[in-house]
């Protein structure tokens, strides 16, 4: 049931378009438990997913929280994330039991229990089944192959990067004992380090390797260079936006000064009526231009900005 505009929570955003500050935790687990609840497991991939029940997905969302709208694909995205995460989970330990070299009948009992509340059990065989196949298999073979080559897998836990850098947490070094193996690799990103030979993003891919397409380092989910090309863009209007407002402000001024002298009205007193000079929306401009490069990014400069902008 849909609560009342004051109950819902706003959820506050990054310049880079990510969910960050004490709302976005809860904001974050709700699309899990939404997503879990109303895509059924059988589907085979996140593609299969119809329009109609995404903006189903987003309709049940938006009665806990406030978020403008621009932010929708980026939440369907993350959505599409925790969906097939939580696929990947579950088949891994259907897969470790059926591993066992243990009778059928209690391997059938384990993969019993591991059944979610909110999926059926005709479902739940049918998921089972087809992580039983061959063909799949086979596909997780091949996934864990990939997997094990991946030697930079950490992800700042479940806070991520915005959240970090959002807290501006200053990284620290951990106390705890280092392996030799961890050592030794260590070691061997300094080496690549000290013989780097340029600046910024061409060092990181000297010592880490080319990164994957679509992504950029160390800013986490959902920031892409398309992203960060189109926030430059809409930063550099607003500039001349802001510019142009100034010299109108100014002109505006001296016509005001100039009229008063002939009048003989002080402006001091209209000051004191409460009327404000035109300003411009700084949110809303940049939000708007940037929704026809395909993403919202609503805030400019430092400090946060709500997620839901007046009119």
């Amino acid at each position: 049931m849909e609560i009342g505009e004051k109950e819902k929570k706003l959820v506050e955003w990054n310049s880079k378009g990510q969910p960050v500050g004490a709302v976005s935790f809860k904001f974050s687990s709700t699309m899990g438990v939404i997503v879990r609840e109303q895509v059924p497991i059988v589907i085979d991939n996140w593609h299969g997913v119809k329009d109609l029940a995404r903006d189903s997905l987003w309709t049940l969302l938006m009665q806990k929280y406030i978020v403008d709208v621009c932010f929708k694909p980026f939440i369907l995205q993350q959505m599409g994330k925790l969906w097939r995460s939580w696929k990947s989970e579950l088949s891994t330990e259907i897969r470790k039991i059926l591993e066992l070299k243990s009778a059928k009948t209690e391997r059938t009992n384990l993969i019993a229990k591991l059944k979610p509340h909110d999926v059926s059990l005709p479902e739940w065989d049918q998921f089972v089944q087809q992580r039983m196949s061959d063909k799949w298999l086979a596909k997780s073979l091949k996934m864990r192959e990939i997997r094990a080559k991946q030697t930079l897998t950490h992800t700042l836990s479940r806070k991520g990067y915005a959240r970090k850098e959002d807290e501006h947490i200053e990284a620290h070094v951990s106390k705890k004992k280092t392996s030799k193996a961890n050592a030794a690799k260590i070691a061997e990103v300094q080496k690549k380090i000290d013989e780097a030979t340029d600046d910024g993003e061409a060092i990181l891919t000297q010592v880490l390797g080319l990164e994957r397409p679509g992504r950029i380092r160390g800013v986490g989910a959902g920031v892409t260079k398309t992203k960060l090309y189109a926030q430059a863009q809409s930063d550099a209007k607003i500039e001349k936006l802001e510019a142009k407002l100034q010299v109108m402000t100014t002109k505006y001024q001296k016509i005001e000064a100039a009229l008063a002298s002939k009048l003989g009205i002080s402006l001091e007193d209209d000051d004191e009526s409460g009327e404000v000079a035109p300003t411009i929306s700084k949110t809303k401009v940049q939000c708007n231009a940037s929704k026809s490069r395909g993403y919202c990014n609503p805030k400019v400069g430092t400090g946060k900005h709500p997620s839901a902008f007046n009119s």
